[in-house]
């Protein structure tokens, strides 16, 4: 006997079929277990991190993610203060801590302060 069908309000619009093989669904389920979530979540977060590493993305993807950056009122930032004396900010994104203060140019002793949440504003 098949399932009743479900309201169109209850209906999710977007849906997608994927199709693993055994050792990607064992995988899958394996991570899903240590993380406690369920399987699609892990999924559409491994598809919002791909989409964020695109060298290339759509431009409507580019301006989403633009949009998104502008609107954020808190940011995570790590603080370096270099041998003059000044103090700069990096964002969290940046794989590497800096080689020369963005001020004077300094290249020596750059040595970091905090790490933390920066509110935008005043």
């Amino acid at each position: 006997m098949p399932r009743p069908k479900k309201n169109d309000e209850a209906r999710k619009g977007n849906r997608l079929t994927v199709y693993l093989t055994e050792q990607e669904a064992e995988a899958l389920k394996a991570v899903s277990e240590q993380e406690d979530r369920p399987m699609t979540q892990i999924v559409t977060a491994a598809i919002r991190d791909w989409l964020l590493r695109l060298l290339d993305p759509p431009e409507s993807l580019r301006k989403a993610k633009h949009e998104k950056i502008m609107e954020e009122q808190s940011e995570m930032v790590r603080g370096f203060i270099c041998e003059r004396g000044h103090i700069f900010w990096v964002d969290f994104s940046e794989p590497m801590d800096p080689r020369r203060c963005p001020m004077c140019g300094m290249e020596r002793n750059i040595k970091r302060t905090w790490s933390g949440t920066v509110n935008r504003g005043f």
